[in-house]
């Protein structure tokens, strides 16, 4: 199975991986790939969680300074122009390519993550969320089981 673990960039526990994997019953043996967006925070703990398991790591890294791909959105900064969009197009990718997710969320508000989340949703794909001690509801649905649940 190829797995996205994305979400929150100030998650940095690996044992906050470790007990989302366990929680959503995910057989660390099934992982034949970690799919990684290359972001601080949890994209860095599934990278490293690959790596110590022995287990591929693939990057989908956004491509910032492409401003020439259809649909960009550009944007100057002091770096210069830039696709506002190479991230939500880098999640599409990661979706794509892989076949379940795993978001590590504390708050729910940060773009990206819950742009991921929303990707997988649409694709029909299982997205698992594992959310931090703000949130209190615990749901299913067909697109994927989203669950609350303390750290």
């Amino acid at each position: 199975m190829k797995i996205v673990i994305f979400g929150d960039r100030k998650i940095n526990k690996m044992e906050t991986l470790l007990e989302a994997l366990e929680h959503f019953a995910i057989d660390i043996a099934a992982i034949k790939e970690i799919v990684c967006g290359k972001a601080t925070g949890a994209d860095t703990l599934g990278e490293e969680f690959g790596n110590s398991n022995n287990i591929k790591v693939t990057f989908f890294e956004p491509d910032w300074k492409d401003i020439t791909v259809p649909g960009a959105k550009i944007g100057e900064n002091k770096y210069g122009k830039y696709n506002k969009i190479a991230g939500f197009t880098r999640n599409q990718q990661m979706v794509d390519y892989a076949d379940i997710g795993v978001a590590l969320q504390t708050n729910g508000d940060t773009s990206g993550t819950q742009d991921c989340i929303e990707r997988f949703k649409k694709s029909g794909k299982t997205v698992h969320i594992y959310r931090g001690k703000k949130s209190s509801t615990a749901s299913s649905s067909q697109e994927g089981g989203e669950y609350s649940i303390p750290f």
